[in-house]
């Protein structure tokens, strides 16, 4: 008996691909990263990119263009019915129901928020949090089922979890009913426990989360712990504190959505198809650093000053002075409470502040040291190689190496084993 094989279209032309996809957004920039990457690797395609889609003119183009197949991010409703061109389609991250009418032959790629909830709980277990919050959006169908999932893990898990369903957007409402609606969250914020950890849906929603903490004067992460999901850097860098986050595997889902797509346009699958990635990693930062040990208000006052000056030229007892207590009883509490003296505390912020100007500037090391509240260079070199374990001009050659394969890709694959690996998240039939 011979084996049945499915017939196969063979391209006498390089495909036709429309990417559907807006790339305002850190998270979109990723799959499409991940999308090129799978055609670099595996076929050419003649890609066209449609960045913003605001009438039904994008339709028409689209059109005219007689594409071979698509693959599309979230959509707006102006061009609703106008897209079902006959052809494949793969669509990444939106209800099924909706783009199912939409496109009649739709396969589909969507985070496993399962995966997400889970990770993200687990996270904030190990960090010794007993006491879960999940802040959700209601405008998001898959942020409220997030939400039920991160809920339903702390439970079993015998952890007592909180959840609140922001049911408005500032940006869409910002008007009196978003003034009710943060009155709403701030009541919720008030009554939580001490020592909380909050997962918040995404990056943007966890920022004005913090803005909301700095409100009501509760401490992150002493009071309550945050973290965020998408790892928008932009935003997850530059808050205060610094935003944790869970990065989902978006490079991931660009790459499965190429691939599936090849695979439907030449006909190696014939039915709709359903693909869940997961995340990448969990990316620690400030907001989730809380140390159970450290609750005691003026040891927080302390660290908190060394945060903001430690690149000045600051000593024990300009620590000791904002703590309001002397010199000798801020050591104590310092060496009970984090293990370790105020001026080890002091030299863990600056060396930490000097890493990231060694990897993000080309300034010498002499002005890098000045910066970092350094006067003596060949202290800080010797300082410098005691804690990281290697010389400042080590660090930067190895920084810079990471961020050259980052830049090629292409290099990057060819010195790795090829991943996404085939076959290691299996297709589902719709």
């Amino acid at each position: 008996m011979g084996y049945t094989y499915p017939v196969k279209k063979f391209f006498t032309s390089a495909p036709r691909v429309v990417i559907v996809l807006s790339t305002a957004a850190e998270s979109n920039r990723g799959k499409l990263a991940g999308i090129f990457r799978y055609v670099r690797l595996h076929t050419p395609w003649n890609v066209r990119l449609i960045d913003r889609v605001d009438d039904t003119q994008t339709a028409v183009n689209i059109r005219g263009w007689q594409p071979t197949g698509m693959i599309v991010g979230r959509l707006l409703g102006k061009i609703r019915g106008g897209l079902d061109f006959g052809v494949p389609a793969v669509v990444m991250d939106a209800k099924r129901m909706c783009y199912s009418d939409l496109f009649r032959r739709a396969s589909f790629i969507t985070c496993d928020q399962r995966i997400v909830a889970e990770k993200g709980a687990e996270y904030l277990a190990r960090k010794g949090f007993v006491r879960f919050a999940y802040l959700a959006d209601a405008q998001s169908e898959w942020s409220v089922e997030r939400s039920r999932l991160f809920s339903e893990w702390a439970i079993n898990h015998g952890y007592a979890c909180s959840v609140h369903v922001c049911r408005l957007c500032r940006r869409a409402h910002p008007s009196d009913d978003w003034v009710s609606e943060q009155n709403e969250l701030l009541n919720w914020l008030k009554a939580l426990p001490r020592q909380t950890a909050i997962f918040v849906s995404n990056d943007r929603q966890a920022r004005e989360l913090l803005e909301l903490c700095q409100l009501v004067r509760l401490n992150v992460p002493s009071d309550v712990a945050v973290l965020g999901c998408d790892n928008d850097e932009l935003l997850c860098e530059n808050t205060t504190p610094s935003l944790s986050s869970v990065e989902p595997d978006f490079a991931s889902c660009g790459y499965r959505a190429a691939e599936l797509l090849d695979r439907l346009m030449c006909r190696a699958m014939r039915n709709q198809q359903l693909h869940l990635y997961g995340i990448s990693r969990i990316v620690e930062r400030e907001s989730s650093q809380f140390r159970v040990t450290s609750a005691d208000p003026r040891v927080c006052r302390g660290r908190e000053f060394i945060r903001l000056n430690a690149s000045r030229y600051i000593g024990v007892c300009d620590v000791a002075d904002h703590m309001r207590v002397s010199r000798r009883m801020a050591e104590v509490l310092f060496r009970k409470q984090l293990d370790c003296s105020i001026n080890a505390e002091i030299q863990r912020v600056r060396v930490d502040r000097l890493k990231g100007l060694l990897s993000e500037t080309d300034r010498t090391i002499t002005v890098l040291c000045q910066q970092c509240g350094y006067r003596n260079e060949a202290h800080v070199k010797g300082l410098f190689k005691r804690l990281v374990g290697q010389t400042m001009s080590q660090f930067r050659a190895a920084q810079r190496t990471e961020q050259k394969i980052a830049l090629n890709p292409t290099r990057f694959v060819s010195l790795q084993q090829e991943c996404p690996e085939e076959g290691a998240v299996p297709f589902m039939t719709l």
